[in-house]
């Protein structure tokens, strides 16, 4: 079997830099030295904890249904889990709980105790505090979405004004060589009974790209799925044994420009290859119980989605992108191609930029309840350039997910400038990206570094 392998220098020196900067947690609980000697740090009692903090997520799992995003552990664990008759209070009790017995080891700092464990912890513990941060939530507390997304993301977004959104909205209308609608133009919709085969094609050449890149377990792949409503335009829904489900969102129509996206997203060199990444290395090789669980609200989404929304930006640099939709998936669309293929232009580029933090403001503002429902969707029609059923679907999502919609943009950002530092410094792209992927690390330990270059 060819596996994905990455030297155990490089990883260690790359997760040093990472080790300084774990999450800070509401209580900034304070242990002493007594309490740090009696919880003094042992490969085995991390295991232990870890294997508390999955069952702890299993017995969640009864409470938030969108705890859990995956589970590849033995199946009888999790069916015991789901006859569990602890309370949510019980099980913010435990989480509180097993807090506290993971600072009683908060300094992990002895002679010989290597970067990658160190990095290992840091990650668990933000797992722990994302948990005992949701049953906060759904016991009723409120939280402001910076201070939830702290918590949960080790992570806040930066802040637009209005005033901010209008200028890009003008400066991309500005820049723009074709101002229709993407969403609703006749000749970018892909016809119903050909939105397999372009979404087939598109997930098979992001898996070429990526493959020349990195050697893929023997055994992966996905099945492919059209579903209706839901929240969100797809989902990987990952199955263990490097196998996912890719499930597609047809309560919009499917145009073209996002066939590609949604392929590097959820399938090559996104979620798919970042979830058999996991399971290759952490759970098969490492032996980390923790690696069994992928809970949706960690600390490691904003790196997991961001990595996700960068592939396609890695995999289809520049034109090359607007060059496979026009010679390939037009045509297997059976529509016309556009003739006007050319380079982006940087000035829509920024503006873009802007204007995808538009869900993360219209989430703050809501969910803080300084926006109305109507006013949240005036708002997506208005600087997200999204029609009606569009709109809608943004907000769905975001009162389903609440703060998880800071991890596309947000997440994107660091990893992009992250990639570039290390890419300036001489270090191939597609190498420096899979440091992201192969590094149990936090979007908050990224921006460290990049503020410290």
């Amino acid at each position: 079997m060819k596996k994905i392998l990455m030297s155990a220098a490089a990883a260690f020196a790359f997760s040093a830099a990472l080790t300084d900067c774990a999450p800070v947690d509401e209580t900034q609980r304070k242990v002493t030295q007594e309490q740090r000697a009696a919880g003094a740090y042992s490969e085995n009692n991390l295991n232990e904890i870890a294997r508390e903090y999955v069952n702890l997520g299993l017995i969640f799992g009864n409470f938030d249904k969108h705890y859990v995003d995956a589970f590849t552990g033995d199946p009888a664990m999790r069916e015991a889990a789901r006859n569990s008759a602890m309370t949510l209070g019980e099980i913010r009790q435990s989480a509180d709980a097993l807090l506290d017995r993971v600072d009683k080891i908060a300094d992990i700092g002895p002679q010989g105790v290597d970067p990658m464990t160190k990095a290992r912890f840091a990650l668990l513990r933000g797992d722990v505090l994302a948990m005992h941060t949701r049953a906060r939530i759904l016991q009723g507390e409120t939280l402001t979405f910076d201070e939830e997304t702290r918590l949960i993301y080790d992570a806040v977004a930066p802040h637009y004004s209005e005033a901010d959104f209008a200028a890009a909205r003008a400066q991309y209308d500005a820049a723009q060589t074709n101002k229709d609608d993407s969403d609703t133009a006749p000749t970018n919709v892909i016809p119903g009974d050909k939105v397999r085969d372009v979404m087939t094609a598109a997930i098979a050449q992001c898996r070429a790209r990526t493959a020349a890149h990195y050697d893929l377990p023997d055994g992966e792949n996905f099945d492919l799925a059209f579903v209706k409503d839901k929240p969100w335009s797809a989902y990987n829904w990952y199955k263990g044994d490097y196998r996912s489900l890719i499930e597609v969102n047809q309560d919009v129509p499917l145009t073209i420009d996002r066939a590609l996206d949604l392929g590097c997203h959820e399938g090559y060199p996104g979620h798919h290859v970042f979830n058999i990444l996991s399971e290759d290395i952490r759970i098969n090789k490492l032996g980390w119980p923790e690696a069994q669980i992928i809970a949706l609200y960690s600390p490691s989404a904003p790196l997991m989605e961001g990595s996700a929304n960068y592939g396609l930006e890695l995999a289809f640099p520049g034109i090359e992108k607007a060059r496979y939709d026009a010679d390939v998936l037009y045509p297997l669309a059976g529509l016309a191609a556009p003739t006007n293929v050319v380079e982006p232009d940087p000035e829509l580029a920024r503006a873009r930029n802007v204007l995808s933090n538009v869900s993360i403001h219209v989430a703050r503002e809501y969910l803080d309840g300084r926006f109305t429902r109507e006013e949240a969707i005036a708002f997506y029609m208005t600087y997200g350039d999204r029609n009606r059923a569009r709109a809608e679907q943004g907000l769905s999502f975001i009162e389903t997910y609440r703060g998880y919609i800071i991890n596309y943009t947000l997440g994107q950002d660091v990893v992009r400038d992250w990639v570039q530092m290390r890419v300036d410094g001489g270090q191939d792209r597609w190498e420096a990206f899979r440091h992201i992927l192969d590094i149990p690390v936090t979007v908050g330990q990224l921006q460290a570094e990049l503020a410290d270059k």
